[in-house]
């Protein structure tokens, strides 16, 4: 069973493997930079599939206006399991009036549209409420 947690930072070296696996290109071998990335976001949940993390989410809010997911990372073990799904919900759920930006590369089309987002020229926007 896959378990979602938000707002603590994973152990580093699984992060790195994440990333590496799920082919984001990211400074995996840089610890120090990893891990400065990783505080700097206000936007943290992960995936974890027993201790494994599978998943991971990642990026900022100014918390009344704007958003940005700036990793979506999911392990190809577990990819069609909803995980990438979950993980965007987790991140903006009971945020309603933020408009959410993510690069296009991350998740599949029908995925996203099913989900409320909208495809622009950089990527995906998920529109904010009222």
């Amino acid at each position: 069973m896959i378990r979602y947690r938000g707002g603590e930072i994973p152990e580093l070296h699984a992060v790195a493997a994440l990333l590496a696996d799920a082919h984001l290109r990211r400074p995996v071998h840089d610890h120090a930079r990893l891990r400065a990335m990783l505080e700097a976001s206000n936007v943290l949940h992960a995936a974890f599939l027993g201790e494994r993390l599978v998943g991971l989410v990642r990026g900022w809010t100014d918390g009344a206006w704007e958003g940005y997911l700036c990793d979506l990372a999911v392990h190809p073990d577990v990819a069609r399991e909803g995980v990438a799904e979950e993980l965007l919900r987790a991140a903006t759920d009971g945020r309603p009036g933020i408009r959410w930006t993510i690069p296009a590369e991350f998740v599949p089309r029908a995925r996203l549209e099913a989900f409320g987002w909208i495809r622009n020229p950089n990527g995906w926007l998920l529109p904010r409420e009222g």
